[in-house]
């Protein structure tokens, strides 16, 4: 519990994902974790394909990601590589304190095409005390970073989420709760929150974005 956070990196077996790269992380959760985690690897130039965030009953946090390069090449045996991204995530999520500094010091890379407008949809979980946010959009690089930025905005605890890639496409679903670990009961909140998600993976102002109907 005092030690510093575990980060393994292996080249995954899981054959649709051939080529990426695994990183498990464990470590004491804290309301920043995964913005501090995502925005740590975009400044690594890590492109996230898949992950699973899941904090246990004991307040830790067991998360998978599997990831390429931001050129989509492997990672593969490169062990002055792998030693990089372990140092930097370890040391990320040693000092959460300076997540401004990581986004900050992030550089500025070219925005992919969008052919469509961001998704998003919120509703409440019928069997658990959490609300569900899903996403769909077209990738973009630092999607996840500025994910993890609005939730830190709107003071969001991310309790759980399901982070997937398909081609082009990212098709995400976050289990979140308000400061106090409890479902977003406010439809007012939950459509600034849609509002904001869009707008910041959208490329411009599109007038016929559509936002899915709240479910609160």
């Amino acid at each position: 519990a005092d030690g510093p956070p575990l980060v393994l990196i292996k080249e995954t077996t899981q054959r649709e994902f051939e080529g990426g790269t695994q990183i498990f992380i464990y470590a004491p959760d804290q309301h920043d974790f995964f913005a501090v985690t995502v925005a740590a690897m975009d400044q690594l130039n890590l492109n996230i394909h898949d992950a699973r965030v899941i904090t246990s009953s004991s307040q830790f946090t067991l998360d998978t990601y599997i990831v390429l390069d931001t050129d989509g090449d492997s990672i593969g045996d490169n062990p002055a590589r792998v030693k990089q991204i372990r140092e930097g995530l370890t040391e990320a999520l040693r000092n959460p304190d300076d997540y401004p500094t990581i986004i900050q010091r992030r550089v500025p890379r070219q925005l992919k095409h969008f052919a469509f407008a961001p998704q998003v949809t919120i509703h409440n979980d019928a069997q658990r005390p959490v609300t569900v946010l899903e996403l769909s959009a077209p990738d973009r690089p630092g999607l996840l970073a500025r994910i993890g930025t609005i939730f830190l905005e709107f003071d969001l605890s991310l309790q759980n989420a399901k982070i997937a890639t398909l081609g082009e496409r990212v098709e995400d679903v976050f289990f979140i709760t308000d400061a106090n670990n409890q479902p977003l009961s406010d439809p007012l909140l939950c459509s600034r929150l849609q509002d904001a998600i869009v707008e910041q993976l959208s490329v411009s102002q599109e007038p016929d974005i559509k936002l899915s109907r709240l479910s609160i």
